[in-house]
Order: C-alpha cells, then sequence, then structure tokens
C-alpha cells in the first residue's frame, strides 16, 4: 500500500519491466495466499471480460495439471468478483487493462492460512509447476504466443 498508483519502489520495478515486455507477455499470474482459488479478471465489477471464454478454458487446463500432482486438490474457478468479491486495485486487472496482457489471473494457493504448514510448500509447488506446464503444453488451444514448453525443461524441485 503506497500513497497513490506505483508509489512504492517495488511497484514501479514490478510495472517498469512488465510495461519494457508487455508486447512478448500473454499471460500473467499473480500467486497470494491462501484459499485455493483460480481467479480470473475481472475483479473492479462483475461483469465478464469479453475473453471469459478463453480464460476459463485456461484456468480447466490449469486445474487439470493440478490434479495430475493430487487428484483430491480442488480449485474454485471463476472471476474474482464473482468467486470472492469486487476488489479494486488488483495487479490482475491492472495487467490487462493497463499493460494490454490478454490472459490475467490471480491464484490463491490452497492451504489453511497465510502461512502454510513446511510439509505443504513443497507439495503445492509441485500443483503450480503441474499447472503452468499444462498451461504452457496447450498454449495452442488458446493463443497464438511463441512460447513453448521444453520437455527437458525440469521442476527444479
Amino acid at each position: 500500500m503506497g500513497d497513490y498508483a506505483e508509489s512504492e519502489p517495488e511497484t514501479k520495478a514490478v510495472v517498469n519491466t512488465i510495461n519494457k515486455f508487455k508486447e512478448n507477455i500473454k499471460i500473467y499470474i499473480s500467486f497470494h495466499s491462501y484459499g485455493g482459488y483460480w481467479l480470473t479478471s475481472w475483479a473492479h465489477t462483475t461483469d465478464l471480460p469479453q475473453n471469459y471464454l478463453e480464460l476459463n478454458s485456461i484456468g480447466v487446463h490449469a486445474l487439470n495439471g493440478i490434479r495430475e500432482q493430487n487428484e483430491w486438490v480442488r480449485y474454485s474457478l471463476g472471476t474474482a468478483s464473482q468467486v470472492l468479491y469486487i476488489a479494486g486495485g488488483t495487479s490482475m486487472d491492472w495487467a490487462r487493462l493497463k499493460a494490454g496482457i490478454p490472459y490475467a489471473y490471480t491464484v490463491e494457493l490452497r492451504g489453511k492460512g497465510f502461512i502454510e504448514e513446511k510439509t505443504n510448500i513443497i507439495p503445492i509447488g509441485n500443483e503450480m509447476w503441474s499447472a503452468m506446464k499444462e498451461i504452457a503444453v496447450n498454449q495452442d488451444d488458446w493463443s497464438n504466443s511463441a512460447v513453448s514448453f521444453r520437455e527437458d525443461f525440469k521442476h527444479p524441485l
């Protein structure tokens, strides 16, 4: 929280970096704790974005990736404003509206609190890695992006 939009140095650094590379960024994902939600834009209104069906499709791929790691894990998928509540000033909406990134999400990681148990950190990390892989390998379903996934690039954990 700052005195005004982009007033803090950390926020400025993120904004400057995204703006520098925004022509090559197709998807933006902001990770948070906690709750088990895969949220699409919009957060600031209950209106659906024009590309909601694509956003939802990408989210389904991600959730399928999570289930490959742990089939018992469930995330709720939908717009932030409809799944949770209306919220202004989210980085997800900024990424879509200001930076023009076509696919923007907020992921509220599963867990029971803001500080997760140590034993859950690696499993949650593996779930997110699997979700990112599913998004990447299925990108032809949702984008003409030049991004590709290399099978020889393995998760570091």
